[in-house]
């Protein structure tokens, strides 16, 4: 049986920066940069050995869209990149300007970056993620989130209705491809929802046992 496709609300592009040798590029695409919502930048460490398994992560969870991955890998990583399934391993020596047409470029060849911006966003007809305060608002109240958890909620967000599978969250949300004994999701989770039930909107995110979690619609 064919994989069903991927939401529609799954983002375009993703681009992956090496964090341990790029920390300044990250810092540059996301603060001075007016990147599409159809991009999603996720920083992996040390990503000559972790990147093939991000990328196969993202496959995993029908992920069709562009992979382009920022580092200074040698050349022969960079083709064990490629070979994992990444569209483009671009040297972050070729500076930020350079680096944001290559976005651009794929984006148009995905043809996605059409999409409506989606700040602020709206969990139901009177519940917003305030994504650039960091806060959900439900009529009067209030409740602040951290950084963390606006990320978490903006992808499920993005694939309302949809399960999200746990491995696309740890992958986009952490970089990583498989949960340690600590059970970080399940925390962030417990929390969202904490927060949901302070501003009235306590049964909006259900989990999906053995899968992962749904924002209903």
């Amino acid at each position: 049986m064919p994989a069903p496709p991927a939401s529609r609300h799954t983002p375009a592009c993703v681009v992956l920066i090496d964090t341990v040798a790029d920390r300044l590029i990250a810092q540059q695409l996301t603060r001075h940069y007016a990147l599409p919502d159809s991009v999603e930048l996720i920083d992996v460490r040390s990503i000559a050995q972790r990147g093939a398994a991000v990328i196969e992560a993202l496959r995993a969870t029908r992920f069709t869209g562009g992979i382009l991955i920022i580092s200074r890998s040698p050349t022969e990583d960079r083709v064990d990149l490629l070979d994992a399934g990444a569209d483009h391993v671009l040297d972050s020596s070729r500076g930020v300007d350079e680096l944001v047409a290559w976005v651009r470029s794929n984006l148009r060849r995905t043809q996605w970056d059409r999409r409506t911006p989606l700040l602020p966003e709206h969990l139901d007809p009177e519940l917003t993620l305030c994504t650039r305060t960091n806060a959900i608002v439900n009529d009067e109240l209030r409740t602040d989130i951290t950084e963390t958890e606006r990320r978490i909620l903006t992808v499920l967000l993005r694939n309302r209705g949809d399960i999200v599978h746990r491995r696309h969250l740890l992958m986009v949300v952490w970089g990583v491809t498989c949960e340690s004994t600590t059970n970080v999701l399940n925390a962030y989770i417990w929390s969202i929802r904490r927060k949901l039930a302070a501003v009235g909107a306590p049964s909006i995110l259900r989990t999906i046992r053995g899968k992962g979690f749904v924002l209903l619609t």
